[in-house]
């Protein structure tokens, strides 16, 4: 269901959409501590959320096109999640959640 709301909602095929979501939230990675899925995050939850409820920002796109190259690069080129992530960042396809633009009804609160 929400892959195909933010593929309506964006314009991204759901292909793509579907393969960032497998990538962000099942698949495991090399990571400094060892093979694992990446820990929840609340940037990447709330952009998520913003992107199903079609209230994104263009950092929530910006997420979308680093998590959907870093997957590619990964796949093809059979590389860990470090390198895979850096290429994405050199290729201006940078996600930096010091500038995520929170959305006040939906922005996490302690």
């Amino acid at each position: 269901m929400d892959i195909n709301l933010i593929s309506n909602n964006t314009g991204m095929p759901a292909f793509q959409v579907r393969r960032i979501k497998q990538h962000l939230f099942f698949d495991t990675h090399q990571l400094a501590s060892g093979i694992e899925r990446f820990a929840p995050d609340i940037e990447i939850a709330d952009a998520w959320t913003r992107l199903q409820r079609g209230t994104f920002v263009k950092q929530d796109i910006n997420l979308l096109q680093h998590e959907y190259f870093e997957a590619r690069f990964k796949g093809i080129f059979k590389t860990d999640y470090i390198t895979a992530h850096n290429a994405a960042n050199d290729s201006f396809r940078s996600w930096n959640p010091n500038e995520f633009i929170a959305t006040p009804d939906i922005s996490w609160k302690p």
